[in-house]
């Protein structure tokens, strides 16, 4: 088992006692580090054993060649001894462990507890792979949450409605070790069935049922204006229970992943679960309501908004509005604002899929509609390189006769504008 593994295989393995003398668990999420360390302290000797065989410390408080001495002592009364080295990020003088790596002792397994990356370059890394097992705790993805929140209640042989399982997602977020925790609160005095519902989280977690980002979002995509400002206000009053900051994040993320439906190729329910990489038919039928209800344009507005109201609410351009107030706003422009191609003004804006467009001209509250409202003028440079010779003559002839077609229109808007004057 030399190299990466993954946490299923490796407590597999473990659990059928397949031991290596060498463990190096390392990783950005400290959970699965624990679990797998918890596990070699707990089971592989007796309680008996433990006594004269089993030795932990902590980096802090040691060095390598320490360490390199204890895994060189020959168990006492027992098959192996056990050597775990907690917290060994903070542990000093790591090439000296090179030369146990290279002959390990087979009767000493050496557990080392590692919290961040260490690359697996490394000469001393090199030769624990090929010795022992290094497993790399990565930490998990927002969208993987639901999944680990499922499969954890599985194995406590309790299972979680879809609505209550992403209320958990989305108010704990992806700290596995106090998501752990947060739903071993929801088994205790629960029924028979053993089923977590919306209420068992409200009332165990303290996560609102009805004032929660997975309700405003909801509402969103239904355009329920209600039911979202009265959530928005229940916010706005209850600072502590939940914040701007805490929704932003997930609206910008729903919304982004709504930007990429709409130019996904399968438009249907399976379609939407493979692009968005979902596990759950639940959520991805509220992303086909919501790709009925936004359209590509205004979902990169609504995209632009969110973070305009990011950057007001860390204080750029922003001198005294409440965080309150910019959810208020944000919502408000969501569910309201009618979706405009172009919202500049008299001169052309360069929009962010690349192309130039010629604004419509306003005129005594009526539109001069002859003008096209998106006329391309240029085409970016990358774009152009990739255009053969031929393709490239048309569309510099193309685009002249816009021009000149643009430039036609805009006189005949000035001589409109002359005479509505007059």
């Amino acid at each position: 088992m030399a190299g990466k593994t993954t946490y299923e295989t490796l407590m597999a393995d473990l659990k059928q006692r397949k031991f290596k003398p060498i463990y190096f668990i390392m990783g950005e999420e400290p959970y699965y580090i624990d679990k797998v360390t918890q596990y070699l302290e707990n089971n592989v000797l007796t309680p008996e054993e433990r006594d004269f065989n089993q030795t932990v410390v902590y980096g802090l408080d040691t060095n390598a060649s320490q360490v390199a001495d204890m895994a060189k002592r020959f168990p006492m009364m027992a098959q192996y001894q056990v050597v775990i080295v907690k917290e060994a990020q903070n542990m000093k003088g790591w090439d000296k462990l090179k030369y146990y790596f290279e002959k390990p002792s087979p009767s000493t397994i050496l557990v080392i507890s590692y919290k961040g990356k260490l690359s697996n370059r490394l000469s001393f890394m090199k030769e624990a792979a090929a010795k022992g097992v290094i497993f790399d705790s990565a930490k998990k993805k927002d969208w993987e949450i639901p999944a680990f929140v499922e499969k954890y209640l599985k194995e406590k042989n309790a299972t979680i409605q879809p609505k209550a399982k992403q209320m958990v997602a989305d108010a704990v977020g992806n700290d596995l070790s106090r998501l752990a925790s947060e739903l071993d609160k929801t088994l205790i005095d629960i029924d028979d069935k053993r089923v977590v519902t919306p209420e068992i989280v409200e009332s165990k977690i303290g996560i609102s049922k009805d004032y929660n980002f997975f309700e405003l979002r909801d509402a969103i995509i239904r355009r329920d204006v209600f039911k979202a400002n009265r959530i928005v206000k229940y916010i706005d009053s209850n600072p502590k229970t939940a914040s701007l900051y805490a929704f932003l994040p997930g609206l910008f993320k729903f919304f982004q992943d709504l930007m990429i439906l709409h130019y996904a190729a399968d438009k249907s329910e399976r379609g939407v679960m493979a692009a968005l990489n979902l596990s759950s038919s639940y959520i991805a039928k509220n992303f086909i309501t919501a790709r009925d209800s936004f359209n590509g344009w205004k979902t990169m507005q609504i995209i632009h908004q969110i973070r305009v109201t990011d950057a007001k609410s860390k204080g750029i351009d922003n001198p005294n509005t409440t965080p309150g107030d910019l959810l208020k706003e944000l919502v408000y422009f969501i569910l309201h604002q009618k979706y405009r191609k172009n919202t500049s003004k008299i001169s052309g804006t360069l929009h962010s899929h690349g192309a130039f467009f010629w604004p419509k001209m306003q005129a005594n509250n009526s539109f001069c509609h002859f003008l096209p409202s998106k006329t391309p003028i240029f085409r970016r440079k990358q774009d152009r390189r990739q255009q053969n010779s031929k393709n490239s003559q048309k569309s510099t002839q193309s685009t002249r006769k816009t021009i000149t077609f643009a430039i036609f229109n805009i006189r005949i808007c000035k001589q409109e504008l002359q005479k509505s004057t007059i």
